[in-house]
């Protein structure tokens, strides 16, 4: 009896020290974003060269956390969106790392993304700048990735982020004539997703998957091209 009392007791101290350890990590890491925020502003009020060089330094997607570029980015005093353009392009960069689409096998980067704070709202994530999900070949010279109904789509994406609905496809030019009305969601078998059987052979179509971080409200839109063949 004895001996059970002293795991058990034994077992509750490592979890307040691990707990303890947590907190002292996170007020850490706090006082360090805090700084380099204060770094930051400093040269972006006195130099628009040093700060920008400053934030290449940084290398935030690869060093920092999204909740970490999230907060940089929300108290950084900038009079024009240009100042929170870096970092916007750093949470793009770092999402287009983090996730990846596997067509047949084939990794398939994405050929647009977004990202907001806010829930989406009928399959749009407008924050910041407007969802330009619809108009992404305006500024993409991607070709579309050929498929059919027999192919395979799996999504990779780290542990700490999770798919929030699914995964959905559409085709561009009915898309822009009538909204998220006309997508069709993808078959899905344990993870492994397939294109509907009324697809149209020869038709451009576009992929796309909402996502969400795990324990914070960051949510992530996808999207690849694809045509069926």
């Amino acid at each position: 009896m004895k001996l059970i009392i002293s795991i058990f007791t034994a077992i509750i101290i490592s979890l307040l020290l691990l707990n303890c350890n947590n907190t002292v990590n996170n007020s850490k890491k706090m006082e360090e974003l805090k700084n380099e925020v204060k770094v930051l502003q400093n040269y972006l009020d006195k130099s628009g060269t040093d700060y920008y060089s400053e934030l290449k330094s940084l290398d935030m997607e690869r060093n920092y956390s999204y909740q970490d570029i999230v907060y940089l980015m929300d108290h950084i005093d900038s009079a024009t969106l240009s100042g929170i353009d870096p970092f916007i392009e750093a949470l793009n960069s770092k999402i287009g790392d983090d996730i990846t689409l596997f067509i047949d096998n084939k990794p398939v980067m994405p050929v647009y993304v977004k990202f907001s704070l806010s829930k989406p709202l009928n399959h749009r994530l407008d924050y910041i700048y407007a969802d330009d999900t619809l108009f992404f070949r305006e500024n993409s010279l991607d070709a579309p990735i050929p498929v059919s109904t027999n192919s395979i789509f799996l999504l990779k994406e780290p542990r700490n982020i999770e798919i929030t609905d699914g995964i959905y496809a559409g085709n561009p030019g009915q898309m822009l004539d009538n909204g998220y009305k006309v997508i069709i969601k993808l078959k899905n078998n344990n993870g492994f997703y397939q294109l509907p059987g009324n697809i149209i052979t020869g038709e451009d179509y576009i992929i796309f998957a909402i996502l969400k971080i795990r324990n914070f409200n960051f949510y992530i839109k996808s999207v690849w091209y694809v045509k069926a063949q």
